[in-house]
């Protein structure tokens, strides 16, 4: 409760709602009304929590500071759960009340005030009653809501998700905005955690597009979100091509890929580079099985003619050959068999050895803390690795590869102010 000049106010809360207890932000000045209350209120002293703030509407940031203080003494020493907390900014001064508003409705904390008649101005006490004060926190949320459209737009959808989860509008259509968005980055989010390897998101983001379809069909401007929506619809489509798809695929490569280039927007450089490194290593894979039916997991080489083996072995330099391939060996193979993407991987050096025309970016990756080593990567260097591995694949699949990089991509959400 904020206290001011006036004590009716406050005696009227304290005998509606006999709280077991209670705390006060009082000012310097409104010291002798919190006295009166006290006296008629049945409260002890242990029940009882006195903050106090200078009257200065400068100090409107002190007062939610101690607002803070007194709601952690609820909740923390009183063992009260917030629900079980109620706010009453009626007494105080005007900023008071403002600052005990604001910081109540971020905490989702129940509002109230009290309404009373005057009568040659005073107040009439028989006149007076409780108004409860919606939350317009979590009614509108459009300023939480713009954090959580960042947060969708950076690609980090586990905390959009969440932001968009905890916003409680109750106009239908803004309910159905973020819900709808709610839904979407929390299955985008398991598509960052490649889940759609094992099972399918498609219920999941369609039950996301049917809530932002009917929020559009509500939206002042329909033209931008209805964009958005027919983006997200796409997007879901060329994810469930990624689930279905027998692997190894091209449009897992892809996927690997575009995966890497989302961590890289988030700044992590480390797991973009390792992603990178695994999509290499994917490619090579595709690679082998299209054209010779070799299964990197299980390699069997007898489909192969003799001299092919005879060059594979050369190639790779061990006998027998491995039945579980990775990047390296997988790309001197495809080289050995003499595919042209091989050509763009590898180079003859010196001595007439075959070199990986991605050694530098690879000994990075190697030397990074998530592979063998101690080293943060670079900005630059998971870029660099990145983008190699996009142009091998612009080069090599050209307009297929194009076709499932815009599949994948993922619609910026536009300002939802004029949708919510």
């Amino acid at each position: 409760m904020t206290v001011g000049l006036t004590d009716a106010p406050l005696t009227y809360s304290l005998r509606q709602i006999r709280p077991g207890f209670a705390a006060f932000l009082c000012t310097p000045g409104s010291a002798p009304t919190l006295d009166k209350v006290l006296t008629d209120s049945s409260l002890a002293p242990s029940q009882v929590q006195r903050r106090e703030i200078a009257d200065d509407p400068a100090q409107i940031g002190r007062l939610v500071r101690e607002f803070y203080e007194c709601f952690l003494w609820l909740r923390d020493q009183c063992h009260l759960a917030p629900s079980d907390i109620e706010v009453d900014p009626t007494a105080g001064r005007k900023w008071m009340s403002a600052g005990a508003t604001m910081i109540a409705s971020f905490l989702g904390l129940s509002m109230f005030y009290v309404e009373v008649e005057t009568r040659d101005g005073q107040p009439v006490p028989e006149t007076m009653r409780f108004v409860p004060l919606g939350n317009p926190y979590t009614q509108t949320g459009f300023l939480e809501a713009e954090k959580g459209r960042e947060l969708f737009n950076r690609c980090d959808f586990a905390a959009a998700a969440e932001t968009f989860g905890n916003l409680a509008p109750l106009l239908s259509a803004q309910a159905d905005l973020y819900l709808g968005l709610a839904k979407l980055s929390g299955a985008l989010h398991r598509w960052d955690l490649f889940e759609h390897y094992e099972r399918s998101l498609s219920a999941e983001l369609e039950e996301a597009c049917r809530h932002l379809e009917r929020a559009a069909y509500s939206a002042a401007d329909r033209s931008p979100f209805q964009a958005f929506v027919a983006g997200v619809r796409r997007l879901a489509q060329g994810i469930e091509g990624v689930t279905a798809a027998a692997k190894p695929a091209l449009v897992a490569t892809a996927d690997l890929l575009l995966n890497a280039q989302r961590r890289l927007t988030r700044g992590r450089y480390d797991d973009a580079i390792g992603r990178t490194y695994r999509a290499l290593e994917s490619l090579s894979q595709y690679y082998l099985y299209q054209n010779f039916h070799i299964d990197a997991t299980q390699a069997d080489y007898k489909q192969l003619s003799e001299s092919q083996q005879g060059e594979v072995l050369e190639c790779v330099g061990a006998d027998p050959l491995p039945s579980k391939i990775g990047l390296e060996q997988g790309w001197r193979i495809l080289w050995a068999l003499k595919h042209p993407a091989a050509q763009k991987v590898l180079r003859v050096g010196k001595g007439n050895q075959l070199h990986n025309a991605l050694a530098g970016v690879l000994e990075n990756r190697n030397r990074s803390i998530l592979a063998h080593g101690w080293k943060p990567v670079s900005l630059e260097t998971a870029q660099k690795m990145t983008e190699k591995v996009r142009v091998l694949l612009i080069e090599f699949e050209g307009e297929s590869a194009r076709q499932v990089f815009d599949a994948l991509q993922i619609p910026h959400l536009p300002p939802l102010w004029s949708t919510a």
